[in-house]
């Protein structure tokens, strides 16, 4: 990006002072983050010494004003770089209240996201295919909630609001646009997309099963809402309106046919890539094929990997993003790959056994490390084993 100062704050907390990650192997709830958390939530506005003795609970401190004093000249050197002393470069005073600089060099992935968006906004509104664009990077830049690990603070929680709607309600304006082109498959795509960032939002939910059935993929509708009704069951959280009458819907043009299902599924693209689910259906797979392995099936092995060390949690995610798109991509469409969380890995090969599912794993860890630049304190670690 060439800015002087990168600031992540979706999906996790991190600041990048040209080549140094200055937040890595520290603590990131420390008064001195939250001090900078604060300053960029609201930096439309000045701040004063008391809103930020109270907002930083330095109130109860022997001499708040000192503290704060400290924790401004500490977090003013660490964004600066030891040989840059400008006072206000990133943090400026204004008599008794603190802004941050907005006209520094900085790049700052919220403000990027909420840009995209409304360029998407603009574009729609234009009738431009490059909505898309604009909002499938906007998609890429928000990682997760905002702030995230302070998710205690009161302060932060408009914030977080804030963005998570400005996803859904652009991916909405975008839906009327893409349901005007009949653009259905890459709708649903998207839907897919900004569901795994936030869950149990009945607007994304109805959005992506009424694009399959614009599509005319009614089974697969179907079986993409019976994962919801699943979702919000084991969740003990109450079905809202909106996908109950989607339901109605569905049932009531259910055929007693499996052939209409069977057919939707037959006539999905057929991919070269491994089979990617999350740990839930992962598990259901891995019952089904331990039964197959007990007759005489072709073997079936399991491959389970770990990214392994001490690495700030933003880059662990981003790390994990592109060794899972190395495993789907270097693995057979007959696997199936999972990825258990952001760390663990695991990928379930049909007919591999033996030394040669150890050449697999080799081959994927050899591959990544070549292609990637992992961070000297993280590794990957792997075990396998037969079913």
């Amino acid at each position: 990006m060439g800015a002087d100062l990168e600031i992540y704050t979706l999906g996790g907390f991190e600041v990048v002072n040209g080549r140094q990650i200055v937040t890595e192997g520290v603590k990131k709830t420390s008064k001195r983050w939250k001090l900078l958390q604060y300053l960029l939530t609201y930096r439309q506005r000045e701040i004063s010494r008391e809103e930020l003795i109270m907002g930083l609970g330095l109130n109860s401190n022997s001499d708040p004003e000192g503290s704060l004093s400290a924790l401004i000249y500490r977090l003013r050197r660490k964004l600066n770089g030891d040989k840059d002393h400008r006072v206000g470069r990133f943090i400026q005073t204004s008599g008794g209240s603190y802004t941050f600089n907005q006209r520094a060099d900085y790049w700052f992935d919220a403000e990027e996201f909420e840009k995209l968006c409304r360029r998407t906004e603009r574009m729609v509104a234009e009738k431009s295919h490059k909505a898309l664009e604009a909002f499938s990077r906007a998609v890429e830049i928000y990682r997760g909630d905002y702030l995230v690990e302070s998710r205690s603070e009161e302060w932060v929680w408009t914030a977080r609001n804030y963005y998570r709607d400005l996803l859904v309600s652009t991916m909405l304006e975008l839906d009327d646009f893409m349901q005007e082109e009949e653009e259905y498959q890459k709708l649903w795509e998207l839907y897919e997309q900004v569901h795994r960032l936030i869950k149990y939002d009945e607007r994304l939910i109805t959005g992506g099963i009424n694009a399959l059935i614009s599509a005319g993929r009614t089974g697969m509708a179907r079986l993409k809402y019976e994962e919801a009704m699943k979702m919000f069951e084991e969740n003990e959280l109450s079905v809202p309106p909106e996908l109950r009458e989607l339901g109605e819907k569905l049932n009531s043009d259910y055929s007693d046919d499996p052939d209409e299902f069977l057919a939707d599924l037959q006539d999905c693209e057929d991919s070269e890539e491994a089979f990617v689910c999350d740990p839930q259906i992962f598990t259901r797979l891995y019952e089904l094929e331990k039964r197959r392995s007990q007759r005489d099936v072709p073997p079936r092995s399991v491959i389970h990997m770990r990214l392994a060390g001490e690495c700030e949690n933003a880059r662990v995610k981003n790390i994990g993003d592109s060794f899972m798109d190395l495993i789907s991509n270097q693995l057979r469409c007959g696997d199936i790959v999972c990825r258990w969380n952001d760390k663990h890995f695991v990928a379930l090969l049909a007919d591999v056994s033996g030394a040669e599912v150890k050449k697999v794993s080799e081959r994927l860890i050899n591959s990544f490390t070549f292609k990637y630049d992992m961070p000297g304190d993280l590794e990957i670690e792997e075990r396998s084993y037969e079913l």
